[in-house]
C-alpha cells in the first residue's frame, strides 16, 4: 500500500547506520520486527473489534456505532508515536555521521559508504552496460544489484504462497488435510514466531558471518526447496501430525528469516550511496508486487486442484511446487549474484596488483 515505501527508506537507514560488525544482526532484527508486526496487528485488531459487546467498562453508544474505532485508533497512535520518533533517530544519526567525520576535516556527503566498492569505476561498468561514468544516474542499478533485487522478489513471493496455503491446506478434510480448526492454525503460526525469536538476533547472524552474504541466500534457498513436501504430513501418523508441523513452522521461520536478511544485505552492500535509496525502493516495490500476486497465484491453484480431484503434479502438490519453483529461482539468482561478487573481487584484486607494480 501507501507505506509499503517506508520499509525502503528504513532499510536504507539501516545500511548507513550499520557497519560490518552489525549489519547482519540489524537486518535479522528488522525481519523479526516485520514478523512481530503481522502477528501482533491481527492480534489487536481482532482482540479492540466490537468491545462494547464482550466488556462492559466499554459498552458504549459510540462504541456501538462504530465497533471498529479502537482498534483503528491504537494503531493511528503507534503510527503517530513512530512519526514523531523519526525525526529524532534522524537527527541523531546526522549528528553521528557530523562527528565522526569533523576529526578527519571531512564533508558529511563525502563520508565514504562501508558497502561501496571503491574500483566501481573501474569494474562496475564492465557488468552493467547502462554505467555512464560521465553522466551517471540514479536509476542506473550495477548489475548484483538486479540480481539482489530480483531474488528479493522470490523470496517474497515463496513464502507469500507458503503462509497463504498452510491455513488452505490444514483446515482441508483428511486425508489430504489435517482437518485443524482456526485456533489450530493459530497455534502453528504462534509457533513460527517463536521460531523468529530464536533464529533472527542471533543464529542468522552467525551464520552469515561464518559464509557470507550470497552463500547464505543460495543455501537458504536451497533448503525451503523441502518444503514442497508439506502435504505429506497429512498421510503420517495423526501422532507425528504435530510434531511435524512444528518443525516445518520453525523451518519455515528460521529459513524465510535468512533468506530475506540475505537479500537485504545483498541489495545494501551492492548499492551505492548515492543510489541506496533508490535501489532499495526498487527492491522493497519488486517484493510488494511478487506478495501481491503470491496469495492470488497460491489460492487460484489450489481451489483449482482441489476441485479437479487431479493426480499429482496437478493435485494439491501444484501450489506447493510454485512455491519451491520460486525458491529455485531464488537459487539461480543467489548464485549469479555470487558469480558476479567474485568477478568484481578478481578484478579488483588485478587492479591493485597493477597499482603495487
Amino acid at each position: 500500500g501507501l507505506a509499503n515505501g517506508n520499509l525502503g527508506v528504513v532499510k536504507s537507514l539501516l545500511g548507513e547506520i550499520t557497519d560490518e560488525s552489525n549489519q547482519a544482526r540489524a537486518f535479522a532484527i528488522f525481519g523479526l520486527a516485520t514478523s512481530a508486526g503481522v502477528v501482533l496487528g491481527p492480534v489487536i485488531g481482532g482482540r479492540l473489534s466490537n468491545v462494547a459487546d464482550r466488556y462492559q467498562a466499554f459498552d458504549t453508544a459510540f462504541l456501538r456505532k462504530y465497533p471498529f474505532f479502537l482498534p483503528n485508533a491504537v494503531i493511528a497512535a503507534v503510527v503517530a508515536i513512530c512519526g514523531l520518533l523519526s525525526p529524532m533517530v534522524l537527527v541523531l544519526n546526522t549528528n553521528d555521521l557530523i562527528s565522526k567525520a569533523e576529526p578527519r576535516g571531512e564533508n558529511v556527503a563525502d563520508i565514504p559508504s562501508h558497502d561501496e566498492e571503491p574500483p566501481e569505476d573501474d569494474v562496475c561498468h564492465l557488468l552493467d552496460s547502462s554505467h555512464d561514468p560521465s553522466r551517471p544516474s540514479r536509476f542506473s542499478f550495477p548489475l548484483k544489484a538486479k540480481y539482489a533485487c530480483v531474488a528479493y522478489g522470490m523470496c517474497a513471493f515463496e513464502y507469500a504462497v507458503l503462509d497463504d496455503l498452510f491455513p488452505l491446506w490444514s483446515m482441508q478434510s483428511r486425508p489430504a488435510g489435517l482437518a485443524y480448526s482456526t485456533e489450530a492454525v493459530g497455534t502453528a503460526f504462534a509457533i513460527k514466531g517463536g521460531g523468529l525469536l530464536i533464529f533472527g538476533p542471533f543464529l542468522v547472524p552467525f551464520f552469515q558471518r561464518l559464509v557470507g552474504t550470497s552463500r547464505m541466500l543460495i543455501l537458504a534457498a536451497c533448503c525451503s526447496v523441502v518444503f514442497v513436501l508439506t502435504p505429506e504430513i497429512a498421510w503420517m501418523p495423526s501422532a507425528l501430525h504435530w510434531p511435524l508441523v512444528a518443525i516445518m513452522m520453525v523451518g519455515i521461520a528460521g529459513i524465510a528469516n535468512a533468506q530475506f536478511s540475505a537479500t537485504m544485505l545483498a541489495i545494501n552492500e551492492s548499492a551505492p550511496r548515492d543510489r541506496l535509496g533508490a535501489i532499495n525502493g526498487v527492491g522493497q516495490s519488486t517484493a510488494a508486487l511478487a506478495r501481491t500476486l503470491g496469495p492470488l497465484v497460491a489460492t487460484t491453484l489450489y481451489s483449482w486442484s482441489a476441485e479437479r480431484n487431479l493426480k499429482f503434479p496437478f493435485d494439491i502438490h501444484l501450489a506447493f511446487l510454485v512455491s519451491s519453483g520460486a525458491a529455485i529461482a531464488g537459487v539461480v539468482f543467489g548464485v549469479l549474484l555470487h558469480q558476479t561478487n567474485e568477478k568484481q573481487h578478481r578484478m579488483m584484486g588485478r587492479n591493485a596488483d597493477r597499482v603495487a607494480v
